[in-house]
């Protein structure tokens, strides 16, 4: 509003040709006290020391609101805020020091608001510090999929997260641990979770677990099954159950083709030749390797380009 009424005042001086300055120059300057911050400029210009505060109410779309203003040397600091009060906080903290140009020192406490502000204006700044320090989770984690990269992001926010929540509120002085001791236990926990996906519930086995799908070629070889053997768990590899030593398997996605061949990112699933290059498409291209419900025609005819 006050920017428009500076261009009206020029605007009328340059058309009724007033070239008076002095009754521009006074005009322009009761139009610049009256705008809100000058004024609590000039309101502290006398009788108000370094460091004394004062406070000014408001009311902006029916929600009330307080400048808290602060004295020093060359300058008024303000702080609009809808919480604080004009007293110092109930925490412990050293009090301000500033020294004037005529050499004195002044000591005097903040008021809330503004002890606040330089008490935690760096937290932004520190956690993403913590969240980029070396190794995170999002500069370890290699991928190139735009799903997977957000949720690093919030992995890594929630990493923070908790580590603040823990070293404020649930750990002492004998529990508390560096940034990188806490990092390193939670991506252990990450790797060997004990919770199962599906329930929540803990297993009661500490078998590794193994990624549900892998990204490169390399990892989804065609390969035979070895002779006796059709079946294949975790813990004990791959089971001598048969007589026959060529026993042939049906195609896991549901083909009749019998085969002795599985996939390397899978063993113990089996896949015909024509049905593995569906899977590694299928899985190299973002789906997932059970999707595949495809006939077999089809799957002949499937190009990989």
């Amino acid at each position: 509003m006050y920017i428009y009424i500076y261009i009206y005042v020029l605007l009328v001086c340059i058309y009724f040709d007033i070239t008076d300055d002095i009754v521009c120059y006074y005009t322009l300057f009761v139009i610049h006290i009256l705008i809100p911050g000058n004024m609590i400029d000039l309101k502290f210009c006398e009788g108000y020391e370094v460091g004394a505060t004062d406070t000014l109410h408001g009311v902006i779309d029916d929600t009330p609101y307080d400048i808290f203003c602060m004295k020093e040397e060359d300058y008024v600091m303000k702080i609009m805020a809808t919480y604080g009060s004009n007293c110092p906080p109930i925490r412990e903290r050293l009090k301000a020091r500033r020294t004037i140009a005529d050499g004195s020192k002044v000591q005097f406490e903040y008021i809330e608001p503004i002890a606040n502000h330089f008490d935690f204006r760096h937290c932004v700044d520190d956690n993403n510090h913590l969240r980029h320090m070396r190794p995170s989770i999002e500069e370890t984690w290699k991928t190139h999929r735009w799903v997977l990269r957000v949720l690093a992001f919030f992995l890594a926010v929630s990493e923070v997260n908790a580590f603040l929540c823990f070293r404020y509120w649930v750990w002492g002085k004998l529990d508390s641990m560096y940034f990188h001791a806490f990092r390193r236990a939670l991506s252990i926990e990450m790797m060997e979770n004990i919770y199962d996906e599906d329930d929540g519930i803990e297993d009661s086995n500490n078998e590794p677990r193994r990624s549900p799908r892998q990204t490169t070629a390399n990892n989804h070889q065609l390969t035979m099954a070895p002779l006796h053997c059709t079946q294949w768990n975790i813990k004990d590899g791959w089971l001598p159950n048969c007589k026959n030593p060529y026993q042939q398997s049906r195609c896991s996605t549901g083909c009749t083709t019998q085969t002795r061949t599985f996939c390397s990112c899978d063993p113990g699933t089996f896949f015909c030749s024509s049905c593995h290059t569906s899977h590694v498409y299928q899985v190299l291209s973002g789906g997932c390797s059970s999707e595949i419900k495809l006939p077999r025609t089809k799957k002949r005819q499937l190009n990989l380009e």
